[in-house]
């Protein structure tokens, strides 16, 4: 069989195949609607059976017939020739699958089967009324929730490109998304500098409705910092009357959390395939440290970064792992490790190190004010290098 690809203006040729599901439903309309970056695959152009879908991301769907065997033979050989060598090459090893029934689930564990990928439960939200309007009594004096604008993504704020990124990643362009979505961030001001330390930005934006995507710097969560962001958006989101959606991993208890403070309601529960094409090893370290099994999730992190996969990061998320678990000497042993083959260290990441609360079982041992000292040379390091820099 042919598979072929859908121009923009076909794209609503596709909008029954995706109709029996909440969540796939909202995505389907914002794709239609132009918002959302997909490329879509069907059986046929004017009466599709069957439909493949891919954001150039992170994000695949299935809808309609799984049992089109044809069509499902064509999307493994477009898969595996095609889609998954582009998907590496932009380092988008990890995969998020999602469908309209589960009568897809052994068709795409068929397909992926050298992927062994998890099956993982989630949550759909709506929100109707806003239960947190005094968010803005939540900010202490120093911090700052601000509309994500051109102004702002054009300033000398610090962290910027972190919401860069992320617009990127769910919009066709940072204009597409000033032209069409909205979204707000996390300043702290400190120094007289101020740096993004957060943000809620709106993806999936159909006429009448918009889903969330929100994220709060380490060193910054349960401090009420994200359930401030989202109320801001929401609040925005209402006022000019579109419906705010979340989205969330059932075991995400921080994100849930702060979704139902907002005011969201739960409308959906459902499952997608998770997995990796490549980098496997740390993406399954990923996967445990999430289900907070965190001697599978170091084993793996180790495995990872033997192979050479981020090998700093890797060796770090192990230490985090074995710390959470207990082991203070395999802790101690890949901190420094991930120092050592460290290449480029950055006060971030120094920052990062001396508060990340996963390694406060460190913090009673000779080893732990060994490595605080190391961390001060660094520090020095730098400080050194930019000084030089400057001064040339």
């Amino acid at each position: 069989m042919q598979i072929l690809e859908l121009s923009l203006d076909k794209f609503h040729k596709i909008r029954s195949l995706f109709a029996s599901t909440k969540h796939l439903r909202f995505t389907i309309e914002a794709v239609i609607a132009g918002n959302s970056p997909m490329q879509i695959w069907v059986d046929d152009k004017e009466s599709p059976r069957s439909a493949f879908l891919w954001d150039q991301s992170h994000c695949y769907y299935f809808g309609g017939d799984a049992s089109n065997n044809d069509f499902c033979n064509a999307v493994e050989y477009l898969l595996k020739n095609t889609v998954i060598p582009i998907a590496i090459s932009m380092n988008r090893e990890v995969f998020i699958i999602e469908y309209t029934d589960e009568e897809w689930e052994p068709v795409l564990k068929k397909i992926l089967r050298d992927k062994t990928p998890f099956k993982v439960s989630r949550k759909f939200f709506v929100l109707d009324t806003l239960l947190t309007s005094q968010w803005r009594d939540i900010l202490p004096s120093d911090f700052q929730i601000k509309r994500i604008d051109r102004g702002l993504l054009e300033s000398d704020i610090k962290n910027l490109k972190a919401i860069i990124n992320e617009i990127n990643e769910c919009w066709h362009s940072v204009d597409d998304f000033l032209a069409n979505g909205f979204g707000f961030c996390l300043v702290h001001i400190r120094d007289k500098e101020k740096e993004v330390q957060g943000w809620c930005t709106g993806e999936y934006f159909s006429k009448e409705k918009c889903g969330i995507g929100i994220e709060t710097f380490h060193g910054y969560r349960n401090r009420g910092f994200a359930t401030a962001m989202a109320s801001a958006f929401v609040e925005h989101s209402l006022s000019v009357n579109i419906q705010p959606h979340w989205n969330s991993s059932a075991n995400n208890e921080a994100s849930i959390r702060v979704a139902k403070k907002v005011g969201f309601r739960k409308i959906q529960d459902y499952y997608v395939l998770f997995g990796a094409f490549a980098r496997i090893e740390s993406f399954r370290g990923n996967y445990y440290y999430q289900r907070k099994d965190f001697k599978k999730s170091a084993q793996w992190y180790e495995k990872a970064a033997e192979l050479n996969q981020k090998k700093w990061y890797n060796f770090y998320n192990a230490a985090c792992s074995w710390a959470l678990n207990g082991n203070i000497d395999f802790a101690l042993d890949n901190l420094n490790k991930s120092l050592n083959s460290l290449e480029n260290p950055s006060k971030r990441f120094i920052n990062h190190m001396r508060t990340d609360s996963d390694l406060v079982n460190l913090y009673s041992t000779e080893e732990w004010k060994i490595l605080l000292q190391r961390l001060v040379a660094l520090e020095k390091s730098i400080k050194d290098n930019e000084e030089a820099k400057s001064s040339a």
